[in-house]
């Protein structure tokens, strides 16, 4: 199937590191089934149709399908029998809901919650689930620093919030992050009462080298074709003197390098 200008290819769609939203796994095959799918794309498609059924559940399944102007394809090839085996990673690696879009909910649901304006700089791995580099499961918010007052004294918002999206408002100590990262601060806009900033995706990216944990490591690799190599090279060149202090992690650091790029030392 070629790709379109708002539809990428199902193949492409799939195989891409991390995880996959049920609803737009739905969208790109859907799209597929437009285009006279051959018997391989067809299986493809019929598993992508099951695992959505598998997250999402029959009702929305149906209901998707019977909006579509080709339904009547759709709903052949939902019906097809296929060899056992197929795509396992489609089992497994479906989602039910935008990590990003659940984020952005809870921060305008803590922005029309707060009692005065406030401004929070958000790092972690969420900065790069709201740039939308990154598609998996989270349960933490990383704040820069601490949580302001106006936020951490808001102890009832804050527990509803937790317990409606599984995500919890979490801070982090700012001399984790690259050397000048707070120069490269981005906004992320403004919810409410709410004024909220990111911290460089490829700053986390480049601080999630030097950590002892391997999800860290996973977070990079499925990042890596999305972003700017050569950015995050010159990065890793001029932004880590401050890591660099700490064997270990520049050891980390340098053999997750060799990996990705098969170059025996860090840049710069």
């Amino acid at each position: 199937m070629p790709a379109t200008a708002d539809k990428p290819d199902l193949w492409d769609y799939v195989r891409q590191p991390g995880h996959l939203v049920a609803s737009e796994l739905y969208e790109v095959a859907a799209a597929a089934a437009r285009h006279a799918p051959d018997y391989r794309e067809r299986w493809l498609i019929h598993e992508s149709l099951a695992a959505v059924e598998r997250v999402l559940g029959k009702r929305y399944l149906a209901e998707r399908i019977a909006h579509e102007s080709h339904g009547a394809e759709l709903k052949t090839i939902q019906a097809e029998t296929f060899e056992e085996g197929g795509w396992p990673s489609l089992r497994t690696h479906v989602m039910a809901h935008d990590p990003n879009q659940m984020i952005r909910r809870m921060l305008d649901e803590l922005g029309r919650g707060i009692r005065r304006p406030t401004q929070i700089t958000v790092g972690g791995s969420s900065a790069l689930l709201l740039s939308k580099l990154l598609v998996r499961s989270t349960e933490d918010v990383d704040v820069v620093d601490e949580l302001p007052e106006a936020i951490r004294t808001e102890y009832d918002l804050l527990d509803r919030l937790a317990d409606e999206y599984k995500i919890r408002m979490t801070h982090f100590a700012s001399h984790y992050l690259p050397d000048c990262w707070a120069n490269r601060v981005q906004s992320l806009g403004v919810f409410r009462k709410l004024s909220v900033r990111i911290v460089d995706p490829l700053d986390v990216l480049t601080g999630k080298f030097f950590t002892r944990r391997d999800k860290d490591f996973a977070d990079i690799k499925a990042c890596w074709d999305k972003i700017d190599q050569q950015r995050l090279r010159n990065r890793l060149a001029t932004s880590t003197a401050s890591y660099r202090e700490n064997e270990e992690l520049t050891s980390r650091a340098t053999d997750r390098w060799a990996i990705l790029t098969g170059e025996e030392s860090l840049p710069g």
